[in-house]
């Protein structure tokens, strides 16, 4: 017989019984995590875009020994 052990379920259980466990469906909730979204989009663009300028520029470059 195969018995499933779920530590994840039982940690869950216990910290919404100690009412450490908040929801956030509150209007001013969802602007905020809006607001963190769109500002962690504006920073994964501009890492992609510091990423791909500098792998130009280490294509570019030419070493000399």
């Amino acid at each position: 017989m195969i018995k499933t052990i779920s530590k994840t379920k039982e940690i869950n259980e216990s910290l919404l019984s100690e009412g450490k466990v908040t929801v956030l469906n509150r209007p001013e909730d969802i602007e905020a995590i809006d607001a963190l979204n769109a500002a962690m989009e504006e920073v994964h663009r501009e890492y992609i875009v510091k990423n791909r300028n500098s792998q130009i520029s280490a294509a570019q470059t030419i070493f000399n020994a």
